[in-house]
């Protein structure tokens, strides 16, 4: 696999974050008395210092609670139960029940189970001391992590994020455009179904995508929140909030035109009216995929919006079988939802008989 030069360039940015925050850390802890190598400081930047300017805080923050937990849970099983299977298991029940409500929300904290059941595996050995040393180190490695993680060659979360934005954005428009084109449609020799499938899943990808774009945002907004030096950031990453929602929209109403389409493309006597489509089809989603990309970079793109009403509305008037049924509904929803609450087109249709 070969790496453009802006992947090496963030690949090695990467590695002198993890290694210079590993180092001090190390160090650090070396200074305060660690009587063994402190490992455990140095796995705390290797996991949470990677190029993504949304994680290194609630990673580091989450590892320490985990672990902090996890220990205490392990010790104070060890102190009841003898070694064995009864253990093991609740061991693995607190310690999941644990990662439930501990940092970060919305997932599951495993640190503290598998903390626990560390303890667990050293009880031949000095538990007590194993477990005291891994809590501090871990607990140095994540403040040199959250220190040097803010003021280390930082990535810029709102520059990182609108180009996430605008690549969704042309990756959305893209597929409208292939599916106004109707693959395939002038060859009896192809099957535009397929390609209308191969489109869906792209699309359906497109819809997953935004939903990591949506994470990566609340996730950035979250540090820029509670971490001083991503402070500044605060007011470009709300303004981010409006084409987020509105892409992801556009991902789902993309889906479900690719979707519907590629179902009615698999019967045959839906099949002589690909070409008859094409053009209007394509009048309607050429200024559409202008608006989408338009509003992926921040720019509203009124006029294209209308140009599309208007070629909606007169696909509307020139075609009423089954196909440009299926065609005009999600159409005409990504219109109304990309206009606004007043929408564009107004009322909807009542659906027909397909």
């Amino acid at each position: 696999m070969t790496l453009r030069t802006g992947g090496w360039r963030r690949t090695a940015v990467e590695v002198v974050r993890i290694v210079v925050a590993a180092a001090v850390a190390w160090q650090l802890c070396r200074w305060l008395g660690a009587a063994r190598p402190p490992v455990y400081a140095v796995v705390v930047p290797l996991i949470a210092l990677r190029d993504d300017p949304f994680s290194a805080a609630h990673v580091s923050l989450s590892r320490v609670v985990g672990v902090l937990a996890g220990v205490l849970v392990g010790m104070a099983t060890l102190q009841v139960l003898p070694a064995g299977l009864l253990a093991v298991c609740v061991l693995l029940v607190v310690g999941l029940v644990l990662g439930t409500v501990l940092p970060p929300r919305g997932s599951l904290n495993i640190q503290v189970a598998v903390s626990a059941l560390l303890v667990f595996a050293l009880t031949g050995a000095d538990p007590e001391a194993y477990a005291w040393s891994r809590l501090w180190e871990t607990a140095v490695g994540g403040a040199v992590t959250v220190v040097l993680g803010a003021v280390l060659l930082p990535p810029d979360p709102v520059r990182v994020l609108r180009a996430e934005i605008a690549d969704l954005g042309a990756v959305l428009a893209r597929c409208l455009h292939d599916v106004a084109e109707l693959p395939g449609a002038t060859d009896p020799a192809t099957r535009p179904s397929a390609d209308l499938r191969a489109l869906a899943q792209d699309a359906a990808a497109g819809v997953v995508r935004a939903v990591q774009v949506r994470s990566d945002l609340d996730r950035a907004v979250r540090t820029a929140t509670v971490a001083p030096l991503q402070r500044r950031y605060r007011a470009a990453l709300a303004d981010l909030s409006a084409p987020v929602a509105a892409l992801s929209v556009v991902a789902r109403h993309v889906e479900v035109l690719a979707s519907d389409l590629a179902d009615l493309a698999a019967k045959p006597r839906h099949r002589d009216r690909w070409g008859l489509l094409r053009g209007d089809l394509r009048a309607v989603a050429t200024p559409l995929a202008a608006v989408i990309t338009g509003r992926a970079a921040g720019r509203e793109e009124r006029d294209s919006l209308e140009t599309a009403a208007r070629a909606w509305m007169r696909f509307r008037s020139l075609h009423h079988d089954a196909v440009a049924v299926v065609v005009r509904h999600p159409l005409r929803r990504l219109l109304d939802d990309l206009a606004g609450p007043d929408g564009i087109i107004g009322p909807p249709e009542a659906e027909p008989d397909r």
